[in-house]
């Protein structure tokens, strides 16, 4: 392999737009899972959304700490709990959803909330007719 290079940060910002499901790792404790999510994203900033009472807020709750993988990019970031998606504070980030994939959020349950993934690390492969041949990475 090459020496380390950084992300392309217009790059990945337009892979993240174009792709509709990321796989979410969660744990707490001991215990691992991963499942895949819908995401959104404004700028460097990953949006999804849950329910609060579901398996991974919960262990989103206990370990703020999660990792995100999609197409060759693999990310580390931390959560943030933004509430309701109907809430006046989130509106920007409704308004990109209904964009990206035509969803009304009217239906919703009261427990659902958006989920904020402040990204600490990517790494991602560089690939060369379907082989990995450098790794790119930076820390935020």
């Amino acid at each position: 392999f090459m020496s380390m290079l950084f992300i392309n940060e217009d790059d990945f910002q337009n892979a993240m737009g174009k792709t509709k499901v990321m796989y979410l790792a969660t744990r707490q404790n001991d215990y691992v899972t991963s499942r895949p999510v819908s995401p959104v994203h404004k700028g460097m900033t990953i949006y999804f959304y849950t329910d609060d009472y579901s398996l991974k807020a919960i262990q989103m709750h206990a370990n703020p700490r999660v990792a995100i993988s999609f197409n060759t990019y693999m990310i580390e970031g931390s959560v943030r709990f933004l509430g309701f998606p109907l809430a006046p504070e989130n509106k920007e980030i409704l308004e990109i959803y209904k964009k990206k994939y035509g969803e009304t959020f009217e239906d919703i349950e009261n427990s659902v909330v958006f989920i904020a993934v402040d990204i600490t690390r990517i790494r991602h492969w560089i690939m060369e007719n379907g082989e990995p041949v450098n790794m790119a990475e930076t820390r935020y």
